[in-house]
């Protein structure tokens, strides 16, 4: 039986000291990241995520994406998304949210989400 990729990088992420919500969610957001940058973006990772986004990507176009990645299927409050999308309509860039269903990456556009 031949292992799968998937299968060895979750064991290895499992296997290995430290926090485990911590190194999940790093592993999420390095999958976001790759994911964007296959579309052709530039990317980058807010490691600490000291900032309101977890990931910066910019388009070709030059339209800035400001990503908040969640390992729980899209967990945040309506509070969160609203302080979240008031930071980034603030800058005129797009809010998305990224989070995972059944191993799928799903994406949210939280720009229909005003706030008060």
């Amino acid at each position: 039986m031949k292992k799968t990729a998937k299968k060895v990088l979750s064991k290895s992420v499992l296997k290995k000291k430290g926090n485990f919500n911590y190194r999940s969610g790093r592993y999420f957001e390095y999958r976001v990241k790759k994911y964007f940058d296959d579309k052709g973006y530039l990317t980058f990772r807010m490691a600490g995520s000291h900032s309101c986004a977890d990931i910066i990507a910019i388009s070709n176009a030059g339209i800035p994406h400001l990503i908040q990645c969640k390992t729980s299927g899209g967990g945040m409050t309506e509070k969160e998304r609203k302080a979240f999308v008031l930071k980034v309509h603030k800058f005129n860039c797009v809010a998305i949210l990224a989070y995972k269903e059944k191993r799928k990456l799903v994406f949210g556009y939280l720009g229909d989400c005003k706030p008060d």
